[in-house]
């Protein structure tokens, strides 16, 4: 409310002095004709009163057109800009929130797929020692088997053996005796013929 007046009132005093610089206007370019003739019109001191009068004029007016446009405009696109980062730096929370949430369940899920993996690959390892001890149960019975009918096969032949030797070694007792007789009738039929 009292901003409001006090435009107003420094509008309403503008008009009135706007209204009395003719009669000043007047006095002034009298002023200004016989300075002329004097010097610089600046420094001229019976101008300084009007000078005075429109820089004020002029400042207020500039200061009452700030006022109602300027710094309200300022301040509106203060308080939009304030809002818009309130709201980017408010999702950019809530997308890092987000992110560390589905960074956590990934973890958790990496974490889970490797514990089941772990037991994936202890169950296969078990399986693969107990189907290889199986095996090799299988392998030795029948190594043990063939070993067995080897053993069997070896003893029978060896039973064959022994019993073909007696027969073996009697036609070689006489082999060997014909030839060690032999050579002595072939030297004896040698010496008698010389």
């Amino acid at each position: 409310m009292k901003r409001v007046d006090i435009l107003s009132a420094a509008f309403f005093g503008l008009v009135a002095l706007s209204l009395s610089v003719p009669a000043w206007a007047s006095e002034e370019l009298e002023a200004v004709e016989e300075s002329m003739g004097k010097g610089l019109p600046q420094m001229d001191v019976s101008l300084f009163p009007s000078v005075l009068f429109w820089l004020a004029a002029t400042f207020l007016l500039f200061f009452i057109m700030m006022q109602t446009i300027g710094v309200p405009g300022i301040q509106k696109t203060k308080a939009r800009r304030k809002g818009i980062v309130d709201q980017d730096l408010l999702t950019a929370r809530n997308a890092s929130d987000e992110a560390q949430n589905i960074r956590e369940v990934n973890e958790a899920a990496l974490d889970d797929a490797r514990i089941r993996a772990q037991k994936t690959v202890n169950d296969i390892i078990q399986v693969a020692d107990s189907e290889a001890t199986e095996q090799r149960e299988k392998q030795q019975q029948d190594l043990s088997h063939r070993l067995q009918v080897a053993e069997e096969n070896l003893n029978a032949v060896r039973k064959k053996a022994l019993e073909d030797t007696p027969k073996f070694i009697n036609d070689l007792v006489i082999e060997i005796v014909d030839k060690v007789t032999q050579p002595d009738a072939e030297l004896r039929g040698s010496q008698g013929k010389g």
